[in-house]
């Protein structure tokens, strides 16, 4: 359960900071904006009631407690959108234009929607809301992600950067790689002593992906012109 909380943790962490990455500047405003809620998701109350109970977490999330709470903040979000609805209409002749395009209650509570500007204002200024956030491109300053985890102590300690990661070896689990990529070219290199290439996995591998190994197994049907 500790493992599990973390990582919510880590997530729910990075979220609001969304707005914090680089964009792009666009002729036209983004057309949908993203209204994250102060009350807690359904992910960040289940570790509580893990406490008096010894069910694993996606059996807390699929129970009847689940169930429960999660139609308590869909009824929360939409006495938040009435509320909103009512308010502009009252100082105003134009109705005010909120389309709900989305409703979050998992991982975060978060509405989708689509608004003008005052009825965002309105939803800015509810206690229930954290942020409004513009549902925008961004392009994050990734050049910056080296001194973020602390990449520079640890070249230091490998004697500098011409030497970081000589002799590290990575292994990376996932549903798929492409070998084609601009990312995994391997001009100028070649693989290790040690690390042969079966033929059968040829097309799957080169000189800086020096092994691979496929799970897909043809009973699974994913895609068979390709995994088999």
């Amino acid at each position: 359960m500790k493992r599990y909380s973390r990582l919510l943790l880590i997530v729910l962490a990075i979220l609001p900071r969304a707005a914090d990455a680089s964009a792009q500047p666009s002729a036209a405003e983004p057309d949908t904006h993203l209204v994250l809620l102060r009350q807690p998701s359904l992910a960040e109350r289940a570790p509580s009631w893990a406490r008096t109970g010894s069910k694993a977490a996606p059996a807390l999330l699929a129970g009847e407690q689940a169930r429960r709470y999660r139609e308590t903040l869909l009824e929360g979000q939409r006495r938040l959108l009435e509320a909103v609805r009512e308010q502009p209409r009252a100082r105003r002749a134009v109705p005010a234009r909120l389309d709900v395009l989305d409703r979050q209650t998992d991982l975060v509570t978060l509405l989708v929607v689509r608004a003008d500007d005052s009825t965002l204002e309105a939803l800015r200024g509810r206690p229930e809301v954290a942020g409004v956030y513009p549902n925008a491109v961004r392009y994050p300053l990734i050049d910056a992600a080296p001194a973020l985890v602390g990449a520079p102590a640890v070249w230091a300690l490998t004697g500098g950067v011409g030497n970081a990661g000589e002799g590290t070896r990575i292994a990376i689990l996932d549903s798929g790689i492409n070998v084609d990529h601009p990312m995994f070219q391997d001009d100028g290199l070649s693989a290790p002593a040690g690390f042969p290439r079966p033929a059968e996995f040829e097309q799957l591998t080169n000189s800086k992906v020096i092994v691979a190994r496929n799970y897909a197994l043809p009973r699974y049907g994913l895609r068979p012109e390709q995994d088999q």
